[in-house]
């Protein structure tokens, strides 16, 4: 759930990269830890994935996260494999 997760971010452990479904349990979304990391960890790398088409859109409208990588499902290993190490490239 999005709560339990900025549990683990406001942890001082070293964190590489976020990997969210933008719809979850716990009363917050993909998008709001997202937008959480860019405000207070923006160091950190994001991947989003999600299964409904109208959320991809979504993640490019707005500003803040136009720039972040949603991984549409269904998604293969390799798909997994590929978009991770992009983002740990850039």
């Amino acid at each position: 759930s999005g709560p339990e997760a900025l549990k683990v971010l406001r942890s001082p452990e070293t964190i590489d990269i976020v990997f969210s479904d933008i719809v979850m349990a716990g009363g917050m979304s993909g998008f709001d830890v997202a937008h959480w990391v860019k405000s207070n960890r923006p160091e950190m790398k994001l991947l989003l994935a999600t299964g409904f088409a109208d959320e991809t859109l979504r993640a490019g409208q707005d500003p803040q996260l136009a720039a972040v990588k949603v991984l549409r499902k269904p998604y293969s290993r390799s798909d997994l494999a590929r978009a991770l190490r992009q983002i740990l490239d850039d």
